[in-house]
């Protein structure tokens, strides 16, 4: 069960890096880029009045794991509540269900954020690539990063689990 839901939000956040990467000229960290269906028609709701329309247990849950954080905006989407903040300068994302419980948490990376044990799996395999982008996901006390690896002719999207690297994605550029 757990591999499985690893799994989907693995696949979720590769689509999401797709789109990210597309958008990635333009901004290259922004959270307020990536979508997904659901997200499109979300509803914004400011600070001040989440704790009016968000469920409160997603509140409080959020405030008790999350400090020092910025940026917070919380956003009621078909399956559930979604807030988007800033902490120790790294754009993150979590998702909640509608009865307040944490699914998904997202962290947007740089290369110098991710792990060194991770940075080095992924750079001793594919020295060549540059990284090009980094989501960052935990799932079930399970963390995934979901990376995007760019060389002069092809496009990689690699997924890193517990040590293990596997290809998802291998796309050649066009000239």
């Amino acid at each position: 069960m757990k591999r499985n839901l690893l799994s989907l939000a693995a696949a979720f956040a590769a689509a999401l890096m797709i789109n990210l990467s597309a958008n990635a000229q333009n901004s290259r960290n922004d959270v307020g880029m990536v979508t997904s269906k659901s997200f499109h028609r979300a509803s914004r709701v400011t600070t001040s009045a989440a704790t009016s329309e968000i469920n409160s247990k997603a509140v409080r849950d959020f405030y008790r794991r999350f400090s020092e954080i910025s940026g917070e905006s919380w956003f009621s989407v078909d399956n559930g509540f979604v807030v988007k903040f800033t902490k120790d300068g790294i754009q993150n994302r979590a998702d909640y269900d509608k009865k307040g419980n944490l699914l998904t948490v997202f962290r947007y990376l740089n290369e110098d954020q991710l792990p060194h044990d991770v940075r080095h799996l992924v750079k001793s395999t594919y020295y060549d690539y540059g990284i090009t982008h980094i989501v960052e996901v935990s799932l079930n006390n399970t963390t995934a990063y979901l990376i995007n690896i760019q060389d002069k002719t092809t496009f990689k999207q690699l997924k890193v689990v517990n040590d293990e690297m596997e290809v998802t994605h291998d796309y050649v550029l066009a000239k």
